[in-house]
């Protein structure tokens, strides 16, 4: 993570008995203090376990789409061409053009409508909600097991 310079969204099934919200917290403090300039954010999807774009297939490509829109939508606004490299979690690119700044556009998008939302998926019904780090519950066993990520 000391590598990454570009904008995360953290996508994590609040099931997961591997990868628990607590280290996604850890992933977000971290990134935070190591790159304040750049968007992190995080969304946690209910009733989901280690692989949300499976079990909640829509929930995830509305998030992403909204993700990505947001670049789209900067760029669409500047007259100035971007290149911008995309994946799953993580988009780099410039950050200011004519005025108009990808960065603040992320920080707004709505990924999640008012903040909570339900999707009908194949396996049910997922409340996806957007959380800050303090908002992310963690457990005395969770803090213990998030000490050694760097």
């Amino acid at each position: 993570m000391a590598a990454l310079e570009c904008d995360v969204l953290v996508i994590f099934g609040n099931d997961d008995p591997w990868c628990k919200p607590a280290f996604a917290k850890k992933m977000l403090e971290t990134l935070d203090q190591r790159h304040p300039d750049r968007v992190h954010r995080y969304v946690e999807l209910s009733d989901v376990g280690h692989c949300p774009n499976h079990e909640a297939p829509r929930a995830v490509a509305q998030l992403l789409r909204r993700w990505t829109d947001a670049s789209s939508a900067s760029s669409s606004k500047a007259t100035t061409a971007t290149t911008t490299t995309t994946t799953t979690t993580t988009t780099k690119s410039s950050s200011s053009r004519n005025g108009v700044n990808e960065n603040n556009i992320r920080r707004t998008v709505e990924l999640v409508e008012g903040g909570k939302q339900v999707f009908s998926e194949p396996y049910g019904d997922i409340l996806v909600q957007e959380r800050s780090s303090q908002d992310i519950p963690v457990s005395l066993i969770d803090k213990f097991s998030t000490v050694f990520l760097a």
